[in-house]
């Protein structure tokens, strides 16, 4: 019964925990575009666009662009990157970041 009780205290502040980080969906994704194969881990709604030249990946949080030979976050200037190497990207509310072979971007907002 004790341990009952301590578990029914403790339950008001897990669920406080729980609402302050909150329980943001992150969707994985692979594909192919601008000759990079692109994973991305993206939270909340987003979209894709995947073509031979460019792809564009857009959620509420910001804009990645890639193109063969170079990369850029929301509005910055472009960053050149290698034709063909692997480009990870990482969405979430505050945070985007992108790796492409040896180059990284990043950007934070509070």
């Amino acid at each position: 019964m004790e341990l009952s009780l301590s578990l029914l205290r403790a339950l008001p502040a897990a669920l406080l925990l729980f609402t302050l980080v909150g329980c943001a969906k992150s969707t994985r994704i692979s594909t192919k575009a601008a000759g990079h194969a692109i994973t991305a881990v993206i939270s909340g709604e987003h979209s894709i666009e995947s073509h031979d030249d460019q792809g564009v990946i857009t959620s509420p949080y910001g804009t990645v662009t890639i193109e063969p030979a170079r990369i850029k976050l929301d509005g910055a200037s472009w960053t050149p990157i290698l034709a063909g190497s692997a480009v990870e990207v990482r969405i979430s509310r505050g945070r985007v970041s992108l790796t492409a072979g040896n180059v990284t971007v990043k950007r934070s907002q509070s």
